[in-house]
């Protein structure tokens, strides 16, 4: 996992829930997807929130540390290229986080300031105190609640992405073999990619080759090109940029569907009082009808998580499988 002296430049906002506060000039990370020009699909316009009507719940806000309650602000590590979920279009974030965050920070009652970094600097920066959360399509592992506590926040699956008209046949896992693949660094779906290149050579099969990249971008731009055969990524966000880039023209889904697990939100082990006010902030909107209108928003149902399983580390504990 890369070290904090690789993150990328940084652009720091304060989000509040109402009203939307306007971007620093900056140079914005552009998915290959071409947000702001993929034809009125990714909502472009404010952020307010499905349900709108949050107000601060005292006993969640009392469940954050002490200085946090009294700077009234939380930092928030995010890595915009990932539609439906997040991205950035015309310098502003939009997508199912920040609509969560709006509700969720609302019931904190805090602000939430937030951190452009690679994913893979998300967790050292938690580390090391640089941020409050990470907040991305992050799955919960038995080996990150090793390190770090995690809120669930969605379900997911895998999905193969690969260039348009599927020029190498790639559907299933399985076809990777002797072809190039493609993921991000520090990623399950790394590991993923690295467990069935050792099952091609365990079965005689041409060898697999694996591309890592720091961003989804840089690897969307590979698979473009042609430098890679495929991208494993989650899957309603990949579907999305298929559907979208360049009109649908570039990218398609493989026929292959994997489930993957859960999507959370990653703090410090150290900071007690984050991870549980997050967990009862995502089960207040839930309550009220504002988590799963989000979701719907952008057509990603099949993603919400029951009651139930929005949890505090939900794999150690057992209650995510």
């Amino acid at each position: 996992m890369a070290s904090l002296e690789t993150l990328m430049s940084t652009q720091n906002f304060v989000r509040r829930s109402r009203p939307l506060i306007a971007l620093a000039a900056g140079a914005s990370l552009l998915m290959v997807a071409g947000c702001a020009s993929s034809g009125g699909a990714e909502p472009s316009g404010s952020t307010t929130p499905a349900g709108g009507n949050e107000t601060m719940d005292q006993s969640i806000h009392d469940l954050l540390p002490e200085d946090v309650r009294s700077s009234g602000v939380v930092t928030i590590g995010v890595t915009p290229e990932d539609s439906p979920f997040l991205s950035k279009v015309d310098g502003e974030y939009v997508g199912i986080i920040p609509e969560l965050m709006d509700e969720v920070s609302a019931v904190m009652g805090v602000e939430f300031k937030l951190e452009e970094l690679p994913f893979p600097g998300l967790i050292p920066a938690i580390q090391a105190g640089k941020i409050d959360y990470a907040w991305t399509s992050m799955f919960d592992t038995v080996e990150r609640e090793e390190v770090l506590d995690f809120s669930s926040y969605a379900a997911a699956n895998f999905g193969l992405l690969v260039q348009k008209g599927n020029p190498k046949d790639i559907n299933f896992l399985e076809d990777l073999c002797g072809t190039v693949a493609s993921t991000t660094k520090g990623t399950v779906m790394a590991t993923a990619l690295e467990e069935q290149k050792a099952k091609c050579a365990a079965e005689g099969k041409p060898d697999m080759q694996i591309s890592l990249y720091d961003s989804q971008s840089a690897a969307h731009v590979q698979l473009k090109a042609g430098q890679v055969d495929s991208f494993l990524g989650t899957a309603t966000p990949l579907t999305y940029l298929a559907e979208n880039a360049e009109g649908g023209a570039v990218f398609e889904m493989a026929e292959g569907s994997y489930p993957a697990g859960y999507l959370a939100v990653g703090s410090s082990k150290t900071e007690k009082g984050f991870a549980e006010a997050m967990t009862a902030a995502l089960l207040a909107i839930e309550k009220d009808g504002a988590y799963a209108a989000v979701f719907d928003k952008y057509s990603a149902a099949n993603d919400v998580l029951p009651t139930d399983l929005i949890v505090v580390n939900g794999r150690t504990s057992g209650v995510l499988k």
